[in-house]
């Protein structure tokens, strides 16, 4: 699929799981439970921190072959992305493992070219209003306002005001089932959700049902109001 038809199911779809720091056997299995219950996005994150400390490389591979084995598993079925993706090195990495998105905690021009540059969906993460204009002013294609959990739904009617409508993503603590209608009548165009996705008690217990379920609550949250 082409960048444009990606991005155009990345708002129609509205959720973008997130995994972060899930060992690869349960990734694999916790994908097809989140497919189940209607999620079609999935990142797998670099680790915090990885593109300066001494563990870096071992952390990059690591992320690299769970973004490379989920493309093989999912094809056809679900868009396979990068999270965390803080340095034009990861974007690369991201790139060769099959990664069709990418997304950042912050906003940094090079690695949103770079993105472009690779053919990537590119999503930066922003907060303020001048970074989210810098975002879109750079090549972003859609732009992820974090920590929404902070912020809240209002926060999306103000900005939105004198910006326009732009495709912005809520990602963060309190992104929930009955949070989601009040982000989506403020304005937000999707959202990205990790640990309330990805419970470790249900991975643990092999309880994949529960994890489909609730995928499935997050899922018709997500369209329960009309864009």
């Amino acid at each position: 699929m082409n960048k444009q038809g990606i991005i155009h199911d990345i708002l129609e779809n509205r959720m973008v799981a997130i995994a972060r720091r899930v060992p690869l056997d349960r990734l694999l299995r916790s994908a097809e439970a989140l497919y189940a219950g209607g999620i079609r996005f999935l990142e797998v994150t670099f680790e915090p921190g990885s593109f300066h400390d001494d563990a870096a490389a071992a952390h990059m591979a690591e992320t690299t072959e769970a973004i490379a084995r989920l493309t093989e598993r999912m094809k056809g079925r679900m868009h396979i992305g990068a999270g965390t993706v803080m340095t034009e090195e990861q974007v690369e990495l991201a790139r060769q493992a099959g990664a069709e998105f990418i997304l950042a905690p912050d906003l940094y021009e090079p690695v949103i070219r770079a993105g472009n540059r690779a053919g990537m969906v590119t999503i930066p993460g922003a907060m303020t209003p001048t970074e989210i204009a810098n975002a879109f002013r750079w090549g972003a294609d859609i732009v992820k306002v974090f920590p929404a959990g902070v912020l809240g739904p209002r926060y999306f009617k103000d900005v939105l005001g004198p910006l326009g409508k732009v495709p912005l993503i809520a990602v963060g603590g309190g992104v929930l089932p009955e949070t989601i209608p009040d982000f989506l009548r403020a304005g937000a165009s999707g959202f990205g959700v990790g640990s309330a996705l990805f419970r470790r008690e249900w991975m643990d217990d092999g309880a994949w049902d529960e994890m489909t379920a609730n995928a499935g609550r997050f899922v018709a949250a997500a369209h329960s109001v009309n864009g």
